[in-house]
Formats: C-alpha cells, structure tokens, sequence
C-alpha cells in the first residue's frame, strides 16, 4: 500500500466503524423503551396501589428487556472498541515510517567529518603560512624602505663635487686665469668635533643634519662657485672671478651662519650651532699652480684653527719657509 491509497482506505473504514456502532447504539435504546414501558404500565401501578404482587408478563417483560440491554451494551461496547482499532491502525498508515539508519552511513558520515575536519585544518595552516609571508613581505618592504632612504642621504647634494672631481676642475680652473689673467680663491672650511655635537642624537638625524650643514653651505654662496667634502672633514671651495679680499668675506660669513646655532632637527628643539674656522688662499698671489694653492689654503686653515673658533685667516707667505710646512689641519 502507497502513502497515496492509505488515507481513502483508512477513511473507508472508520466510516464503516461509525456506521456498525451509530446501528448498535441505535439498538440499545429498544430494551431501554421496554423498560420504560414495563415500568409505566405495570411497576407504578402496583407501587400506588400498594399491591404485594406483581403479575408474571411483567415479571417476563422486565427480565426479557434487561437480557437485551445487556446484550446490547456488551455489543456496543466491542463496536466501539473495534472502532477505536480502526481509528487507530488507519492512523499508523497514515503516519509514514521513519527509515531506520544503516551501520554503514553512520561510518559514511562519521569518514566525511573526518575528512572536513582534515581540509579546515588545512585552511588553518595555509592562513597560518600567509600570515608568516605577509610578514616577511612587511619586513622586506621596511629594509628596501630603509635602503631607498639611505641611497638618497648618499646622494650627493646637487650642486656640489666629489674632492677628485673638484681638483680636475682646479687644474682647469688655473689654465684658464692663467690664460685670461683672472683671480680666483680657494677656501677651506673645517668644523671642528662635529662628531661629538651630534652624538646625543640618533643616527637618522646625525645625517641630516650632516646632509643639512651640506645643503645650507652649498645655498649661502654663489651658483658658479664649486663645493666639494662633508663635515666630518672639511669643505673645500673654488671661488671663480675673486679676489682675496672677497674671498675673506665669503668665509668670514659661512663661519659665522655655522656658528649661530640655526640647526634644528626633530629630538633637538634648540638650534645646534657648530665651531667651524675658514682659510684662503688666492691665485695668482699666493700659488701659481693648483696643488701649491690648495698647501696654502690648508696652512691658511691650520693658522685659523690655532687662533680658535670662528677665526678666518688669510694665506702668510712666510709660513712656507718654516719647518712644519705642509702644515696638518687639526679637527
């Protein structure tokens, strides 16, 4: 029997069942009439009239209603009981059955937990595995940051000269006054413990302010004049078309803007001020060729860094005669 047949049957027989017990029911009320009537006719009469008999048909007439009463209960009752089963049993096919579950799909679904379990701890270890290269990537973008930074604080600051390519200019330089009988100075610039003034601060900020110092010389003279070293050294300068006297006010100015503390960096809000000291030498009055030229700027610097801080001196001629020449720039 299909789930689609079983309610038109199990409909079919509980109304059989309602039909067999509204019939039996139906029957019961014949001996409950008979009763009745035995009682009107013959046991009323005989209670008001006091009679101590009572006549035999109603005797019979009420033992034959009280059999069939009987009778017709205990048929109503298994009617009804039978009913009841009916309901009941057409209730169960209607109701569809739960299939029962089989061993082997609980071993089917326990394996594929398993394997589900399986493929999210693999996630958890390829998410784990990304993070680790996303830091690494981190870090390698920080140091190629870090690199980037520290080739352009090596750059060098536009408008200036390496100290090999500034002396191929000097020789240049000398050929062409000697040629047009021009003038021109070179001038040293020496700062002194420039180390130890930066010391206190970090190493980023000790090259920028190195690199600082660079730039702000570079800006304080003239486009045509050529600048070379750094300031754990000394700068060195070719001053085109100048005489000694200009060339004394050139240094006596960057001496001075070095000295007045106008260095700032990010931990240090104060101004950082630096000793520096400047000497000159000129050509043609001093030295005629490139070499004896820069021997008497360095004797000019050395004469000024004896003197003390923020002193400028101009070549001496007569130093070239004494015993300590080529004389040795202290930092």
């Amino acid at each position: 029997m299909t789930l689609a047949q079983s309610p038109s049957r199990s409909s079919a027989g509980v109304e059989t069942q309602r039909r067999l017990l509204t019939f039996f029911a139906a029957g019961s009320l014949l001996p409950v009439l008979l009763l009745v009537y035995v009682s009107v006719v013959y046991l009323v009469p005989v209670a008001r009239q006091g009679a101590t008999s009572v006549e035999p048909a109603a005797i019979v007439m009420l033992i034959v209603a009280s059999v069939i009463l009987a009778v017709s209960g205990s048929i109503l009752m298994t009617a009804t009981s039978r009913r009841l089963g009916a309901i009941a049993s057409s209730l169960a096919d209607a109701v569809p059955a739960v299939p029962g579950v089989k061993a082997d799909e609980l071993d089917q679904a326990e394996s594929a937990a398993r394997r589900l379990k399986g493929v999210v701890e693999h996630q958890k270890a390829e998410i784990h595995n990304l993070r680790q290269e996303q830091a690494q990537l981190r870090l390698e973008l920080r140091q190629l940051r870090d690199e980037m930074q520290r080739s352009i604080d090596d750059q060098p600051v536009p408008g200036t000269w390496d100290i090999d390519g500034w002396q191929g200019y000097l020789d240049q330089e000398v050929e062409r006054a000697r040629r047009y009988h021009r003038h021109f100075c070179v001038l040293f610039v020496q700062i002194h413990r420039f180390a130890e003034t930066v010391a206190h601060l970090p190493s980023g900020e000790r090259e920028e302010i190195s690199r600082s110092i660079t730039e702000r010389l570079r800006s304080w003279i003239r486009l045509s004049d050529l600048m070379a070293g750094s300031p754990q050294q000394y700068y060195v300068m070719l001053l085109p078309e100048t005489e000694i006297t200009g060339g004394r006010k050139v240094a006596e100015r960057l001496v001075a803007r070095l000295c007045d503390g106008s260095f700032v960096t990010r931990s240090a809000l104060e101004g950082i001020s630096f000793e520096s000291s400047g000497g000159i030498a000129c050509y043609p009055s001093d030295a005629r060729d490139a070499g004896s030229l820069v021997e008497c700027a360095r004797a000019a610097l050395s004469a000024a860094c004896a003197e003390g801080n923020g002193a400028v001196a101009i070549y001496n001629k007569d130093e070239r005669k004494s015993g300590n020449w080529p004389p040795q720039v202290s930092p």
